[in-house]
């Protein structure tokens, strides 16, 4: 580098070994680097630099865990992110409500809602590797994805790249037949379990995904697919009667069946005939016409 006398020369950094006057060598902290002037007639001075870190490397996810793929995960297993260097942790944060809003993200369907954790602030000793616990138990035989965004930075304020995610997910184990229960059975108007309806609604619930059949009892309906939560059915065109014995059955998606009994419930679709009995009003006595 030439220069002129009293002239101020900045030396920086080219992270492309091409546009820099000091050729970059690589992320670390560096010691001991010295600087020689030479002036016109051969004389040299030297000035050994303070020690410095060069950063200029983006943060990336070196594992997740439970790992891509994997299945049969534990439903209270936490989530486990590792950085491939000390990151931020002010800028690592995940969702305490169904909310995508966090750094950090757990979802069951492409992240149109994320599954709650116990706390916004994910758990860390080195600012490397953070922990999330969930707020509850997954659901069973549930295929999860998990994403780190470009929220994420590292202690200088690299941030990641791009967002970092699990292609297919992991999927939680099975905890054996479903469980599921009655919520609204049918009935009528009044209150009873009497309708006019020949095709009446019926109300249960399962605490995990599935399909379902009607076994017996007369009784049909075309709905197949069950999920967790709620699940309200129309039963198919229902002759006049009463059906004590509809069962119906939930299948999970690992093949363990649960049966639940239907309420009795009677369809009366035959209004009531009316006829006159009497009048009740007494004839007059020396009525005059």
């Amino acid at each position: 580098i030439s220069a002129s006398d009293n002239t101020t020369v900045t030396l920086y950094f080219g992270y492309d070994n091409s546009s820099g006057l000091i050729p970059y060598s690589g992320d670390g902290t560096y010691t001991g680097c010295v600087i020689s002037v030479t002036d016109a007639s051969g004389n040299v001075g030297s000035e050994t630099l303070m020690s410095y870190r060069v950063d200029v490397l983006r943060p990336t996810v070196a594992s997740f865990m439970p790992a891509d793929t994997q299945t049969s995960v534990s439903l209270d297993a936490p989530i486990e992110i590792e950085f491939s260097e000390p990151v931020n942790a002010g800028t690592v944060s995940t969702n305490t409500d169904a909310g995508c809003s966090g750094s950090i993200q757990v979802s069951s369907d492409d992240f149109g809602s994320c599954f709650r954790m116990s706390s916004s602030v994910p758990l860390t000793s080195d600012n490397i590797t953070f922990v999330l616990n969930p707020s509850d138990n997954f659901t069973e035989t549930t295929t999860y994805k998990i994403r780190v965004t470009t929220v994420v930075q590292d202690s200088v304020g690299n941030a990641m790249a791009s967002n970092s995610e699990l292609s297919n997910g992991f999927t939680t184990s099975d905890a054996g037949a479903p469980r599921v229960r009655e919520e609204a059975a049918v009935v009528g108007i009044m209150g009873l379990p009497e309708t006019d309806n020949s095709t009446p609604s019926y109300t249960f619930s399962s605490n995990e995904p599935g399909t379902m059949s009607v076994l017996s009892g007369g009784c049909t309906t075309s709905q197949t697919t069950v999920t967790p939560g709620n699940n309200a059915i129309t039963f198919g065109a229902l002759a006049e009667g009463t059906y004590s014995s509809c069962v119906i059955r939930v299948t999970d998606n690992s093949g363990n069946p649960t049966d639940l009994p239907v309420s009795e419930f009677t369809v009366d679709q035959t209004a009531p005939v009316l006829s006159e009995v009497g009048s009740g009003i007494a004839s007059p006595d020396n009525v005059t016409t």
